[in-house]
């Protein structure tokens, strides 16, 4: 490949010319790697918000579902008692 650099542009490459540019795309390769590794970390992090979010909203349906069979039940316990009174 550096020949056929050479030949199209009639330039001669400096080995340290191209060796500053290996060490130039080995560093963007490892920025790559670490913002993609970044990346996926927060899309865990939203995942695990999404998840908490779900969770949130099914307890409190729970919880509210668990209010109205309290709410039911003293209705209930109510009307035995006055049963119970009548004469």
């Amino acid at each position: 490949m550096i020949e056929e650099v050479e030949i199209a542009t009639n330039v001669k490459l400096n080995p340290l010319y191209i060796a500053d540019r290996k060490d130039e795309i080995e560093f963007l390769r490892w920025t790559i790697t670490i913002i993609s590794s970044i990346l996926s970390q927060d899309m865990d992090r939203k995942q695990v918000q999404i998840g908490t979010t779900k969770m949130r909203m099914g307890l409190a349906d729970c919880i509210e579902f668990e209010n109205i069979l309290k709410s039911r039940v003293e209705e209930l316990n109510l009307r035995l008692k006055d049963s119970n009174d009548l004469p």
